[in-house]
């Protein structure tokens, strides 16, 4: 019996990110963008800003904070 599993493709590897991975609570996080806990989860539910629900609460990672702050640079109208 041949196994199936050699006929497919080796999964694709990934790289690890540059800087560590670092989860924030939703308090943490509303302190680093100087919002409040509400706005965290507004821009959660959104789909501004990437987190998880894990347990009773929200876990937000250093990677999806700078990803928003890089969004938010989009919306400041340009100074002339």
């Amino acid at each position: 019996m041949q196994n199936t599993f050699s006929k497919l493709p080796p999964l694709p590897t990934q790289n690890p990110p540059s800087t560590p991975l670092i989860w924030y609570s939703a308090d943490e996080a509303a302190s680093l963008l100087r919002v409040t806990e509400r706005s965290i989860g507004r821009f959660i539910k959104r789909g501004r800003l990437k987190g998880s629900w894990v347990g009773r609460r929200w876990l937000i990672s250093n990677l999806a904070i700078e990803n928003f702050l890089k969004g938010q640079e989009r919306n400041f109208p340009e100074i002339k």
